[in-house]
Protein backbone atom coordinates (compact mmCIF):
# COMPACT_ATOMS: atom_id res chain seq x y z
CA UNK A 1 0.00 0.00 0.00
CA UNK A 2 1.21 3.54 -0.60
CA UNK A 3 2.38 5.36 2.52
CA UNK A 4 0.02 8.07 3.68
CA UNK A 5 1.25 11.61 3.38
CA UNK A 6 0.21 14.65 5.38
CA UNK A 7 -3.17 15.77 3.98
CA UNK A 8 -5.17 18.43 5.73
CA UNK A 9 -8.74 17.07 6.19
CA UNK A 10 -11.05 20.00 6.85
CA UNK A 11 -13.87 19.17 9.27
CA UNK A 12 -16.32 21.79 10.43
CA UNK A 13 -15.46 22.79 13.99
CA UNK A 14 -12.47 20.48 14.14
CA UNK A 15 -9.00 21.49 15.43
CA UNK A 16 -6.17 20.09 13.33
CA UNK A 17 -3.84 17.88 15.43
CA UNK A 18 -0.59 16.51 13.96
CA UNK A 19 -0.39 12.77 14.46
CA UNK A 20 2.77 10.78 13.50
CA UNK A 21 2.17 8.26 10.77
CA UNK A 22 2.39 4.64 11.87
CA UNK A 23 5.91 3.34 11.36
CA UNK A 24 7.54 6.80 11.23
CA UNK A 25 8.52 6.96 14.92
CA UNK A 26 12.37 7.04 15.27
CA UNK A 27 13.84 4.12 17.08
CA UNK A 28 15.92 5.05 20.14
CA UNK A 29 19.72 5.39 19.63
CA UNK A 30 21.84 2.54 20.83
CA UNK A 31 24.39 3.54 23.51
CA UNK A 32 27.98 3.93 22.35
CA UNK A 33 30.12 1.12 23.81
CA UNK A 34 32.76 2.28 26.33
CA UNK A 35 35.56 0.68 24.30
CA UNK A 36 34.54 2.57 21.17
CA UNK A 37 34.33 5.82 23.09
CA UNK A 38 37.80 5.27 24.59
CA UNK A 39 39.26 4.44 21.17
CA UNK A 40 37.83 7.62 19.64
CA UNK A 41 39.04 9.75 22.53
CA UNK A 42 42.51 8.23 22.20
CA UNK A 43 42.64 9.08 18.51
CA UNK A 44 41.53 12.65 19.13
CA UNK A 45 44.00 13.12 21.99
CA UNK A 46 46.85 11.74 19.89
CA UNK A 47 46.02 14.26 17.18
CA UNK A 48 45.82 17.05 19.75
CA UNK A 49 49.18 16.14 21.25
CA UNK A 50 50.82 16.12 17.82
CA UNK A 51 49.28 19.49 17.02
CA UNK A 52 50.46 20.91 20.34
CA UNK A 53 54.01 19.64 19.77
CA UNK A 54 54.11 21.20 16.32
CA UNK A 55 52.90 24.49 17.80
CA UNK A 56 55.73 24.55 20.34
CA UNK A 57 58.26 23.69 17.66
CA UNK A 58 57.01 26.60 15.57
CA UNK A 59 57.26 28.91 18.59
CA UNK A 60 60.93 28.18 19.14
CA UNK A 61 63.43 30.27 17.23
CA UNK A 62 65.98 28.38 15.14
CA UNK A 63 68.71 27.10 17.42
CA UNK A 64 72.33 27.50 16.50
CA UNK A 65 74.10 24.34 15.56
CA UNK A 66 75.80 22.75 18.52
CA UNK A 67 79.46 21.89 18.67
CA UNK A 68 80.70 18.82 16.94
CA UNK A 69 80.60 15.55 18.82
CA UNK A 70 84.38 15.28 18.92
CA UNK A 71 85.05 18.49 20.95
CA UNK A 72 82.27 17.59 23.41
CA UNK A 73 83.74 14.14 23.87
CA UNK A 74 87.23 15.61 24.33
CA UNK A 75 85.98 18.04 26.97
CA UNK A 76 84.38 15.21 28.92
CA UNK A 77 87.55 13.17 28.73
CA UNK A 78 89.62 16.10 29.98
CA UNK A 79 87.19 16.73 32.82
CA UNK A 80 87.41 13.06 33.84
CA UNK A 81 91.22 13.30 34.09
CA UNK A 82 90.99 16.61 35.98
CA UNK A 83 88.59 15.10 38.49
CA UNK A 84 90.96 12.16 39.00
CA UNK A 85 93.83 14.59 39.53
CA UNK A 86 91.87 16.66 42.08
CA UNK A 87 90.86 13.56 44.01
CA UNK A 88 94.38 12.13 44.09
CA UNK A 89 95.77 15.49 45.21
CA UNK A 90 93.28 15.62 48.11
CA UNK A 91 94.30 12.08 49.01
CA UNK A 92 97.97 13.26 49.07
CA UNK A 93 98.83 10.97 46.15
CA UNK A 94 100.88 13.67 44.40
CA UNK A 95 102.59 11.40 41.82
CA UNK A 96 99.16 10.03 40.88
CA UNK A 97 97.80 13.58 40.57
CA UNK A 98 100.70 14.52 38.29
CA UNK A 99 99.93 11.56 36.01
CA UNK A 100 96.23 12.44 35.83
CA UNK A 101 96.91 16.11 35.01
CA UNK A 102 99.41 15.13 32.33
CA UNK A 103 96.79 12.91 30.75
CA UNK A 104 94.37 15.84 30.75
CA UNK A 105 96.89 18.07 28.99
CA UNK A 106 97.52 15.42 26.34
CA UNK A 107 93.88 15.27 25.21
CA UNK A 108 93.49 17.07 21.85
CA UNK A 109 91.15 20.04 22.14
CA UNK A 110 91.73 20.75 25.84
CA UNK A 111 90.44 24.28 26.60
CA UNK A 112 92.50 27.17 27.98
CA UNK A 113 90.61 27.08 31.29
CA UNK A 114 91.27 23.34 31.60
CA UNK A 115 94.96 23.81 30.80
CA UNK A 116 95.17 26.51 33.46
CA UNK A 117 93.81 24.18 36.13
CA UNK A 118 95.99 21.26 35.06
CA UNK A 119 99.19 23.34 35.12
CA UNK A 120 98.25 24.80 38.51
CA UNK A 121 97.83 21.36 40.07
CA UNK A 122 101.01 20.14 38.40
CA UNK A 123 103.01 23.08 39.76
CA UNK A 124 101.63 22.62 43.28
CA UNK A 125 102.33 18.87 43.25
CA UNK A 126 105.88 19.45 42.02
CA UNK A 127 106.51 21.95 44.86
CA UNK A 128 105.35 19.35 47.41
CA UNK A 129 107.58 16.74 45.74
CA UNK A 130 110.55 19.19 45.83
CA UNK A 131 110.87 19.14 42.05
CA UNK A 132 111.40 22.89 41.77
CA UNK A 133 112.49 23.08 38.14
CA UNK A 134 109.34 21.28 37.01
CA UNK A 135 107.23 23.38 39.39
CA UNK A 136 108.66 26.58 37.91
CA UNK A 137 107.98 25.38 34.36
CA UNK A 138 104.40 24.53 35.31
CA UNK A 139 103.68 27.90 36.94
CA UNK A 140 105.24 29.74 34.00
CA UNK A 141 102.62 28.03 31.86
CA UNK A 142 99.98 29.32 34.30
CA UNK A 143 101.27 32.90 34.01
CA UNK A 144 101.39 32.63 30.23
CA UNK A 145 97.66 31.86 30.25
CA UNK A 146 96.79 34.44 32.93
CA UNK A 147 99.58 36.47 34.59
CA UNK A 148 97.32 37.58 37.47
CA UNK A 149 95.70 34.24 38.21
CA UNK A 150 95.40 33.70 41.94
CA UNK A 151 96.50 30.17 42.72
CA UNK A 152 93.91 28.40 44.84
CA UNK A 153 95.81 25.34 45.99
CA UNK A 154 93.36 23.27 48.10
CA UNK A 155 95.51 22.92 51.22
CA UNK A 156 96.48 26.60 51.39
CA UNK A 157 100.13 25.63 51.76
CA UNK A 158 102.29 28.69 52.65
CA UNK A 159 105.23 26.99 50.94
CA UNK A 160 103.39 26.82 47.62
CA UNK A 161 102.09 30.41 47.95
CA UNK A 162 105.60 31.75 48.58
CA UNK A 163 106.98 29.84 45.62
CA UNK A 164 104.25 31.13 43.29
CA UNK A 165 104.47 34.80 44.30
CA UNK A 166 108.28 34.83 44.17
CA UNK A 167 108.15 33.49 40.63
CA UNK A 168 105.36 35.90 39.65
CA UNK A 169 107.45 38.89 40.74
CA UNK A 170 110.15 37.73 38.37
CA UNK A 171 107.95 37.29 35.29
CA UNK A 172 105.00 39.72 35.81
CA UNK A 173 106.19 43.25 36.50
CA UNK A 174 102.81 44.85 37.31
CA UNK A 175 101.47 42.15 39.63
CA UNK A 176 101.05 42.92 43.33
CA UNK A 177 98.30 40.49 44.31
CA UNK A 178 97.27 40.97 47.92
CA UNK A 179 95.48 37.98 49.48
CA UNK A 180 93.87 40.32 52.03
CA UNK A 181 92.10 42.38 49.35
CA UNK A 182 88.84 40.89 48.08
CA UNK A 183 86.57 42.23 45.34
CA UNK A 184 82.87 41.45 45.27
CA UNK A 185 81.03 42.21 42.02
CA UNK A 186 77.29 42.91 42.38
CA UNK A 187 75.30 42.34 39.19
CA UNK A 188 71.57 41.96 38.45
CA UNK A 189 70.15 38.46 38.09
CA UNK A 190 69.97 38.98 34.32
CA UNK A 191 70.72 41.63 31.71
CA UNK A 192 68.22 42.89 29.13
CA UNK A 193 68.76 43.36 25.42
CA UNK A 194 69.46 47.02 24.53
CA UNK A 195 69.73 48.08 28.17
CA UNK A 196 72.94 49.06 30.03
CA UNK A 197 73.90 46.73 32.87
CA UNK A 198 74.56 48.30 36.30
CA UNK A 199 77.64 47.02 38.12
CA UNK A 200 78.83 47.72 41.66
CA UNK A 201 82.16 46.43 42.97
CA UNK A 202 82.83 46.43 46.70
CA UNK A 203 86.36 46.20 48.08
CA UNK A 204 87.19 44.49 51.35
CA UNK A 205 90.60 44.69 52.98
CA UNK A 206 93.37 47.27 53.25
CA UNK A 207 92.75 50.59 51.44
CA UNK A 208 95.25 49.87 48.68
CA UNK A 209 92.83 50.00 45.74
CA UNK A 210 93.04 53.19 43.70
CA UNK A 211 90.95 52.19 40.68
CA UNK A 212 88.69 49.41 39.44
CA UNK A 213 88.05 48.47 35.84
CA UNK A 214 85.50 45.99 34.52
CA UNK A 215 85.98 43.84 31.44
CA UNK A 216 82.98 42.51 29.53
CA UNK A 217 82.21 40.59 26.35
CA UNK A 218 79.45 38.39 24.90
CA UNK A 219 80.33 34.74 25.40
CA UNK A 220 80.58 34.19 21.63
CA UNK A 221 83.25 36.88 21.14
CA UNK A 222 86.98 36.90 21.90
CA UNK A 223 87.74 40.56 22.58
CA UNK A 224 87.14 42.16 25.99
CA UNK A 225 85.78 45.68 26.37
CA UNK A 226 87.11 47.79 29.26
CA UNK A 227 84.75 49.86 31.41
CA UNK A 228 86.31 52.11 34.10
CA UNK A 229 84.23 52.28 37.28
CA UNK A 230 83.75 55.39 39.39
CA UNK A 231 84.40 55.49 43.10
CA UNK A 232 81.09 56.35 44.80
CA UNK A 233 82.18 55.85 48.40
CA UNK A 234 85.03 54.38 50.36
CA UNK A 235 85.50 50.80 49.18
CA UNK A 236 82.80 50.92 46.47
CA UNK A 237 82.91 51.54 42.73
CA UNK A 238 80.01 51.70 40.28
CA UNK A 239 79.40 51.92 36.55
CA UNK A 240 77.35 50.60 33.64
CA UNK A 241 78.32 47.86 31.23
CA UNK A 242 77.37 48.38 27.57
CA UNK A 243 73.89 47.26 26.59
CA UNK A 244 73.98 43.77 25.04
CA UNK A 245 72.61 43.57 21.49
CA UNK A 246 71.39 39.97 21.58
CA UNK A 247 70.26 37.26 23.94
CA UNK A 248 72.86 34.85 25.31
CA UNK A 249 75.41 35.39 28.09
CA UNK A 250 77.77 38.15 29.11
CA UNK A 251 81.16 37.30 30.59
CA UNK A 252 82.43 39.79 33.17
CA UNK A 253 85.35 40.27 35.52
CA UNK A 254 86.66 43.24 37.51
CA UNK A 255 90.27 44.20 38.18
CA UNK A 256 91.56 46.45 40.97
CA UNK A 257 94.87 48.32 40.79
CA UNK A 258 96.85 50.30 43.31
CA UNK A 259 98.21 53.84 42.93
CA UNK A 260 101.21 52.48 40.99
CA UNK A 261 98.98 50.72 38.47
CA UNK A 262 99.68 47.21 39.74
CA UNK A 263 96.97 44.55 39.90
CA UNK A 264 96.12 43.80 43.53
CA UNK A 265 92.90 41.79 43.24
CA UNK A 266 90.16 40.63 40.87
CA UNK A 267 86.58 39.40 40.89
CA UNK A 268 86.39 36.72 38.25
CA UNK A 269 89.09 36.04 35.67
CA UNK A 270 89.37 36.03 31.88
CA UNK A 271 89.33 32.22 31.77
CA UNK A 272 86.87 31.81 34.66
CA UNK A 273 84.60 34.87 34.35
CA UNK A 274 81.34 35.79 36.01
CA UNK A 275 78.47 34.82 33.69
CA UNK A 276 75.37 36.98 33.32
CA UNK A 277 72.38 35.72 31.25
CA UNK A 278 70.90 38.16 28.73
CA UNK A 279 67.14 38.12 28.20
CA UNK A 280 64.81 39.90 25.80
CA UNK A 281 63.71 43.45 26.58
CA UNK A 282 60.22 43.89 28.03
CA UNK A 283 58.69 45.25 24.82
CA UNK A 284 59.39 42.15 22.75
CA UNK A 285 56.49 41.39 20.33
CA UNK A 286 54.00 38.79 21.53
CA UNK A 287 54.76 36.51 18.60
CA UNK A 288 58.36 36.17 19.87
CA UNK A 289 57.40 35.27 23.42
CA UNK A 290 57.42 31.48 23.93
CA UNK A 291 54.79 31.59 26.68
CA UNK A 292 52.27 33.01 24.20
CA UNK A 293 52.69 30.02 21.91
CA UNK A 294 52.52 27.66 24.87
CA UNK A 295 49.19 29.21 25.85
CA UNK A 296 47.96 28.88 22.25
CA UNK A 297 48.92 25.22 22.27
CA UNK A 298 47.09 24.61 25.54
CA UNK A 299 43.95 26.24 24.15
CA UNK A 300 44.17 24.12 20.99
CA UNK A 301 44.50 20.92 23.02
CA UNK A 302 41.60 21.87 25.30
CA UNK A 303 39.34 22.74 22.36
CA UNK A 304 40.23 19.55 20.50
CA UNK A 305 39.54 17.38 23.52
CA UNK A 306 36.19 19.13 24.05
CA UNK A 307 35.20 18.51 20.44
CA UNK A 308 36.31 14.91 20.71
CA UNK A 309 34.21 14.28 23.80
CA UNK A 310 31.15 15.91 22.24
CA UNK A 311 31.53 14.03 18.97
CA UNK A 312 32.13 10.69 20.63
CA UNK A 313 29.08 11.07 22.86
CA UNK A 314 26.68 11.98 20.05
CA UNK A 315 25.06 9.27 17.92
CA UNK A 316 22.62 10.06 15.11
CA UNK A 317 19.31 8.34 15.73
CA UNK A 318 18.34 5.97 12.89
CA UNK A 319 15.06 6.45 11.02
CA UNK A 320 12.09 4.19 11.64
CA UNK A 321 10.66 1.74 9.15
CA UNK A 322 8.98 4.53 7.23
CA UNK A 323 10.03 8.08 6.44
CA UNK A 324 8.85 10.56 9.07
CA UNK A 325 5.48 12.14 8.28
CA UNK A 326 2.20 13.26 9.79
CA UNK A 327 -1.42 13.67 8.94
CA UNK A 328 -3.84 16.20 10.25
CA UNK A 329 -6.92 14.65 11.80
CA UNK A 330 -9.91 16.43 13.15
CA UNK A 331 -10.55 16.47 16.86
CA UNK A 332 -14.22 16.17 17.64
Amino acid sequence: MPVPVPVPVPVHGAVPVPVPVHGAVPTPAAPVPARTLARRLGAYLTFAAALFASTLTFAQEPAAEGPADAPVSASREVERHLEDGRRLYRELDFPGSVDAMRRALNVPGVSAAQRLEAWEYLGAAYVVLDREAEAEAAFREVFALDPYHRVREPSGSPKIERFVEALRRQVVSDAALDPEVELRALLPAAARVDRPVPLRVEVEGPPSVASVEARVRPDDEREWRSVPLERVEEGAFEGELPAPANRGNLEVYAEARDARGRVVSRAGEPLVPLVLPVRERDDVPLRRRPWVWVAVGVVVVAATVGIAVAAAGRETAPNGTLPPGQVTLPLR
